[in-house]
C-alpha cells in the first residue's frame, strides 16, 4: 500500500452546495467518500445565491472546475446593456427614510468581480456532474449514528444502513447529524427568532423596471430606512430581481417559519419606506411574512469522528449574504486537510477535525454575528453608527473589507499546522483527544531508527515479536484515570453536571439557596450564558459600565459578550488590539476617571504581559492616593482559566495564587451560573478594589442551573458552606468543588462519614473565620485546588488552619492539587486533581 493511499472512507451526510462542494474538493485529493442525501434527487431550496470575493478565491483551490462552473453561470451588472460601468459594484446603498429619501448613500466595491449571483438550481445540477453517480445515494434520510472505537455506523429512514471511518454532515439548519454529535447543546442551539421578518419575491425585469426605472431596477441595491431596509438585485442573466423587504419586529406568534400576510399588512410595515420601497410592495405578489431566525453559537465543529460544515455549523440570517460563502470555505479548509498526504488513517482524521474546528469556528461564528448586526445597521439601528452618514460609510466598507480581504489559502495553511502540531502529539506520546491510547505497538515498529538499536543476534527474535504484539496491545482505547495507581481509580467518571447537587435544576432549589433573591423569576442557564447575563445587567443599570478586550465585539471566544455591542453601541462595547498590558491599562485609566471597565483577557495564560499594570499600577492606586479617595473600584479584569483536557501549555493555566499574593485587588472564581451572575455584579458595583474574576472555562456549557433573571450579588468576602458534615472538612473553589462532591458521596457511601464541603468563592481576601469555625468542629482539613500545589492557596488556607485551629486538629492538614509542572498535552489527565485523589486524602484523613 503506498504511503500516500488514505485507509478511511468519509460519509458526506447532506447533497447541498456545501456538501457537494467538498466532495469535489475530496474526490480531487483521491480521499474514498460517500454521500448521503435525504431527498430523492439533489435539489436546492431558493432562488439567488450570492457569493463574495473571499469564496470566490476559495473555488479554485477546491477544484477549479467549480469555479469555471460559477463563472459561467453567473449574472453580474454588465449582463445588462448599458451598465458594464457598475461591473465593480456590489450594492448601491440608498437612502430609504429622512430628507435624503431616494438619494444614494454609498457605492459599495466588491473587488474584483463586483456583485455576482447565480441560480441556486442550475449551480447545484452543474456540481452534480462532478460527483460520479455511484458514490450518491438518495432518499437516505438519518434517523440515528452509532460511533463505537473504529468506525461509525449510519442508519437511515428507509431501514437501511452504512458505516464509515469518519462523518461530515452538511445537512442544514436542522441537522441530524448535529443533533447526534452534539447532544447536550441540540437544544440550546436550535433556531430562534432574530426579531425580524421580511417579505420576498422574484419579478421580472421588465415588471421591476416599471416599478423603480431602469437604473434602479438594473443595479443592486440596498435601501436603508429606520427599523427596516429592502434589497434587490439582478439573477438568472438580468431577466428577473429578487426583492426583500425587511422589518425589525420583537416577536413572532407562529411556530412556523412562514405566514400569511395581506398586502395592507406590507403597506402598513414598509409605509414610512419612501417612494422606491413603496412602488416594490404594490408590485410584489401574494404576499407571505418570513421570519428570520438565527442559530446560538456551538461550541465546536467536531467531535471525535464527527464534523459538521456549511449551515449545520453556522447558519447565518441572510443581512449580510454570507452564508453559502462560508459553507465554501469550510469545504476548502477540510478539503486541504483531509486530502494532506500525511492523512493516512482515521486517527489522523481525528486530529484533521481539530484544526478544521480551531481555524473555521471563530470566523463563520464572527461572521455569523456581524451578519445580525448587519440588519441593524441597515435599520439604521446600530448603536453608535444610527443614521450617521460619514459614519455608515465607514462602517460598511470596514465591515466588508473584513468579510473579504482574508487570505484564503494562509487560512488553510493555518489549520495545517495545527493539525499536524496534533498529530506530532498524538505520535509522541500515542494520546487521542479523548482518551489516553496507548499504542505501542506502532511506536515500537514503525520509527526506522528503533530496530538497529538491537544487537544483531536479538533483531530475528524481536522481529518475531511483531505480530502477537499487535494484537495484544492494539486493544480499543482505554482512559488511564489517575496520576497515582490506586483502587479507587475507578470512581473517575464523568462529571454528571444534570445530577450534582451543586447546581440549582429547579427553581425551587434555587429560591431556598443562601446568598440569593429568596423570591424570584429565573432561567435554566449555563456559565457562559450567566456571565452575559450578568454583563447585560450591569450595562443597562450603569452607563458608565463599558466592556472590551480582544473579539469582545464579536462575542468573544467563549461568547460570553454576544450580541452586546448590538444593544449598547460600539462606544461601550468594543474590540481592542492584541495587548494584554493595554488593555488593562486602559482599565485602569477608564476606573480611576469613574468609569466601570470590565476587560477580558482571551486565557488567563495571556493575562501575564498585564502583570505589571495590575500589580504596580491597579493594587497601588488606593495606597498611592491616600485620602484623596481616588481608587479604581470597579474594574474587573474577566479570564478564562483552567483546564479542560486538551489545552496543553498555553490553555490550561490556573494562575490565581499569584494575584492572591497582592493586596489591593480580589480573587475570585465562581463554580455555577447562578454564583457567576451574583458575584461578577458584586465585583462591578460593590468593590473599591479591582477585580480579577477568573471563569473555569471548562464549566462554560457543562454547568447549567436556574439563574435568577434580575438584578442581585453574591458578596466577595462570604464562603459558602456548600454540605454541613461533622468528620472532616474539605475546602475548594472553581471546578474542583465538583469533584469534591463526587469523592465526598462516595467516601459517605463507603466509611459512613460526615463530610463538609466549603466553597471559598473569593480566593483573596479569603473567609478565614468560615473555614476555621468548620475546621475548629470537625478536627480534620483538606484543602484541593486545580493550580499547582507549590506556593497554592492550598498551602495558605492549611498555614491559617495550623496557627487558628491547631488544638483541634486530629490529622494533619492535606492538599490535593495540580503537580508543580506546566502541563504538556499528554499528561493534563495525569498532572490535574482528581476524584480518586481526593477520596483517598479524605480517606487517609479520616484513618490518621
Amino acid at each position: 500500500m503506498a504511503s500516500t493511499e488514505k485507509r478511511f472512507t468519509v460519509a458526506i451526510v447532506g447533497g447541498g452546495i456545501g456538501g457537494l462542494t467538498l466532495a469535489a474538493g475530496l474526490l480531487r485529493r483521491n480521499v474514498p467518500v460517500q454521500i448521503y442525501e435525504a431527498a430523492p434527487e439533489f435539489k436546492e431550496v431558493g432562488l439567488g445565491l450570492t457569493i463574495g470575493p473571499a469564496a470566490h478565491r476559495a473555488m479554485p483551490l477546491i477544484d477549479p472546475q467549480i469555479r469555471e462552473i460559477y463563472d459561467s453561470l453567473i449574472t453580474t451588472h454588465a449582463d445588462s446593456p448599458g451598465y458594464e460601468r457598475f461591473k465593480q459594484t456590489w450594492f448601491e446603498v440608498v437612502w430609504a427614510t429622512g430628507p435624503k429619501s431616494g438619494q444614494i448613500l454609498m457605492d459599495l466595491k466588491a473587488l474584483p468581480s463586483g456583485q455576482t449571483t447565480v441560480r441556486r438550481a442550475d449551480f447545484l445540477d452543474a456540481l452534480v456532474g462532478l460527483v460520479p453517480p455511484e458514490i450518491a445515494h438518495f432518499g437516505k434520510r438519518l434517523i440515528k449514528l452509532v460511533e463505537s472505537p473504529t468506525e461509525v455506523d449510519l442508519y437511515f429512514e428507509d431501514g437501511t444502513s452504512a458505516t464509515a471511518d469518519i462523518v461530515v454532515g452538511c445537512d442544514g439548519i436542522r441537522s441530524r447529524v448535529k443533533e447526534f454529535m452534539l447532544p447536550d447543546e441540540y437544544e440550546q442551539a436550535m433556531p430562534r427568532y432574530s426579531g425580524m421578518y421580511g417579505y420576498r419575491a422574484v419579478l421580472d425585469m421588465e415588471t421591476m423596471v416599471e416599478a423603480v426605472g431602469d437604473h434602479r431596477a438594473r443595479v443592486a441595491t440596498m435601501y436603508v430606512g429606520d427599523g427596516a431596509y429592502g434589497i434587490s438585485y439582478p439573477i438568472m442573466r438580468a431577466k428577473k430581481v429578487n426583492v426583500g423587504l425587511y422589518i425589525l419586529h420583537d416577536q413572532w406568534d407562529n411556530e412556523a417559519w412562514v405566514r400569511p400576510a395581506s398586502k395592507e399588512d406590507m403597506r402598513r410595515d414598509l409605509k414610512h419606506m419612501g417612494e422606491y420601497v413603496n412602488r416594490l410592495v404594490e408590485y410584489m405578489p401574494d404576499p407571505s411574512q418570513w421570519a428570520i431566525f438565527e442559530h446560538p453559537h456551538l461550541s465546536t465543529f467536531a467531535r471525535s469522528r464527527i464534523a459538521i460544515l456549511g449551515d449545520a455549523a453556522h447558519a447565518s440570517t441572510p443581512h449580510q449574504g454570507a452564508g453559502a460563502g462560508q459553507a465554501i470555505e469550510d469545504a476548502h479548509v477540510l478539503a486541504e486537510l483531509l486530502g494532506d498526504p500525511r492523512v493516512i488513517d482515521a486517527r489522523d482524521v481525528i486530529a484533521a477535525f481539530q484544526a478544521y474546528d480551531a481555524v473555521r469556528r471563530p470566523r463563520s461564528q464572527r461572521v455569523v454575528t456581524s451578519s445580525k448586526e448587519n440588519a441593524f445597521l441597515l435599520c439604521l439601528r446600530l448603536k453608535g453608527v444610527e443614521d450617521d452618514e460619514e459614519k455608515l460609510r465607514k462602517t460598511f466598507q470596514e465591515r466588508l473589507r473584513w468579510l473579504w480581504d482574508i487570505d484564503i489559502q494562509d487560512q488553510a495553511e493555518r489549520a495545517r499546522q495545527i493539525m499536524l502540531e496534533q498529530m506530532q502529539n498524538r505520535s509522541n506520546w500515542g494520546c487521542s483527544r479523548k482518551v489516553f491510547d496507548f499504542d505501542l505497538s506502532r511506536s515500537l515498529f514503525s520509527i526506522p531508527t528503533f530496530t538497529p538499536a538491537f544487537p544483531p543476534i536479538i533483531r530475528p527474535a524481536m522481529a518475531s515479536l511483531r505480530t502477537p504484539v499487535k494484537r495484544l496491545l492494539r486493544q480499543p482505547p482505554c482512559r488511564l484515570y489517575s496520576g497515582a495507581p490506586s483502587s479507587s481509580s475507578r470512581l473517575n467518571l464523568p462529571i454528571d453536571y444534570k445530577s450534582t447537587p451543586l447546581l440549582h435544576h429547579t427553581s425551587s432549589s434555587l429560591s431556598s439557596a443562601l446568598d440569593l433573591p429568596g423570591s424570584t423569576t429565573s432561567k435554566s442557564l449555563n456559565l457562559y450564558q450567566a456571565i452575559n447575563s450578568a454583563l447585560r445587567t450591569a450595562l443597562a443599570t450603569d452607563n458608565r459600565v463599558m466592556l472590551f478586550g480582544e473579539d469582545v465585539a464579536f462575542g468573544g471566544v467563549f461568547r460570553c459578550s454576544m450580541d452586546l455591542q448590538t444593544e449598547f453601541g460600539s462606544e461601550r462595547v468594543f474590540n481592542t488590539p492584541l495587548t494584554e498590558q493595554g488593555i488593562v491599562g486602559f482599565a485602569i485609566g477608564a476606573a480611576a476617571q469613574g468609569m466601570k471597565p470590565v476587560a477580558e483577557i482571551q486565557f488567563a495564560d495571556y493575562v501575564f504581559p498585564a502583570f505589571d499594570q495590575i500589580m504596580n499600577e491597579a493594587a497601588k492606586f488606593r495606597y498611592r492616593e491616600g485620602n484623596t479617595g481616588v481608587n479604581v473600584g470597579g474594574m474587573v479584569v474577566r479570564m478564562p482559566c483552567g483546564a479542560v483536557g486538551h489545552g496543553a501549555l498555553y490553555h490550561t493555566q490556573s494562575p490565581e495564587s499569584l494575584f492572591a499574593h497582592v493586596p489591593g485587588v480580589q480573587v475570585v472564581i465562581p463554580r455555577s451560573p447562578s454564583q457567576a451572575k451574583g458575584l461578577l455584579l458584586s465585583a462591578i458595583f460593590q468593590s473599591n478594589n479591582p477585580v480579577i474574576f477568573m471563569e473555569p472555562k471548562i464549566l462554560y456549557r457543562a454547568a447549567v442551573e436556574h439563574v435568577p433573571n434580575e438584578f442581585y450579588t453574591i458578596p466577595l468576602n462570604k464562603a459558602e458552606v456548600v454540605k454541613p458534615g461533622n468528620d472532616v472538612t474539605v475546602i475548594s473553589y472553581g471546578q474542583p468543588m465538583y469533584l469534591c462532591s463526587a469523592a465526598i458521596s462516595a467516601i459517605e457511601k463507603a466509611m459512613g462519614a460526615s463530610v463538609e464541603l466549603i466553597d471559598l468563592r473569593t480566593i483573596y481576601p479569603w473567609d478565614r473565620q468560615t473555614v476555621l469555625d468548620s475546621v475548629k468542629k470537625t478536627g480534620r482539613a483538606i484543602v484541593v485546588h486545580e493550580s499547582m500545589i507549590n506556593y497554592g492557596v492550598g498551602a495558605e488556607v492549611a498555614a491559617t488552619i495550623q496557627d487558628g485551629a491547631f488544638l483541634r486538629l486530629e490529622a494533619p492538614v492535606k492538599r490535593v492539587a495540580g503537580w508543580s509542572t506546566h502541563t504538556g498535552l499528554t499528561f493534563e489527565k495525569l498532572i490535574l486533581p482528581d476524584v480518586a485523589r481526593i477520596y483517598d486524602a479524605i480517606k487517609q484523613t479520616l484513618e490518621y
